[in-house]
């Protein structure tokens, strides 16, 4: 499970709860809408949204149409936005803008964390000669430990970790849980949660879940290239080094991304060598 979802309670101003509202969750980069209707309890749920920020909608009858802007949808994670209705015509617009929607989940006592897109990009990665890999930022997680090849969770036994990539569980027949291999190209990864403790069944039977949200081509199109260049030469000698130690390393690659039916179908491609 990769998508994330919403889910909450919809009130009226006296704080009683309001059934049968609808609850439409458009995406901003796709423009794709999922919906669903409150029940006699006022709780709704919207699952399976990919990750991305959301504009949320909320009717009823006798009451203004509440709309609110940027809720973030985050990875294997169903967040809470209850929306409080006002008296009026369906055609009024209550807007809220600037919502956030808390990681800190108090439905569940599951414990993960968020490795958010911005992160992934602007936080150093630990190097080694070899390309750069997404799964280093997994030891950002508390209780993690161990390298690429075996990590332990909680004091786990290494070779314990589940990957899930976009929903499609991953396995290494050789070397359970290695992911570093066969990894995503950096550059695709648009986020990614690991679950250390009482995460859902559905996830896997490992000590811990790395759950990987690839990019997705959205209404426009968007695309990069990059070079990652690592050279001895452009280096300083250490302190108390005799020499330089040797050091090649030379990435290259890009990504392009865009709609083949607009709020339909979209394509993403991404390539690293």
């Amino acid at each position: 499970m990769t998508a994330g979802g919403l889910r909450g309670l919809i009130t009226d101003p006296n704080g009683a709860t309001v059934a049968d509202a609808t609850v439409r969750a458009t995406n901003g980069a796709t423009g794709i809408t999922s919906e669903a209707t409150s029940t006699s309890a006022g709780v709704y749920v919207i699952g399976s949204l990919p990750v991305g920020q959301y504009h949320v909608e909320a009717q009823a009858s006798g009451f203004k149409t509440s709309v609110t802007e940027d809720v973030q949808i985050y990875t294997g994670t169903v967040s809470t936005l209850n929306i409080a209705l006002q008296i009026g015509e369906i055609k009024q617009t209550v807007e809220v803008k600037e919502t956030v929607t808390p990681l800190l989940q108090t439905t569940t006592s599951e414990v993960s964390t968020n490795v958010e897109a911005h992160v992934v990009m602007d936080l150093p990665l630990e190097l080694s000669g070899d390309r750069r890999q997404v799964e280093s930022f997994v030891f950002l997680t508390p209780g993690v430990t161990g390298s690429t090849f075996s990590k332990s969770f909680n004091g786990s036994p290494d070779l314990s970790q589940v990957a899930v990539v976009d929903g499609i569980a991953f396995s290494n027949a050789e070397v359970p849980g290695r992911f570093y291999t066969y990894a995503p190209p950096f550059e695709a990864v648009e986020e990614f949660k690991v679950s250390s403790t009482l995460y859902p069944a559905e996830l896997g039977r490992g000590f811990g879940v790395a759950n990987y949200t690839l990019k997705s081509g959205t209404n426009q199109y968007h695309g990069d290239v990059f070079e990652f260049l690592r050279n001895d030469k452009l280096d300083a000698r250490g302190f108390f080094a005799s020499a330089r130690p040797i050091v090649r390393q030379n990435e290259f690659g890009g990504t392009i991304g865009g709609p083949i039916f607009k709020n339909r179908t979209f394509f993403f491609a991404a390539y690293d060598g």
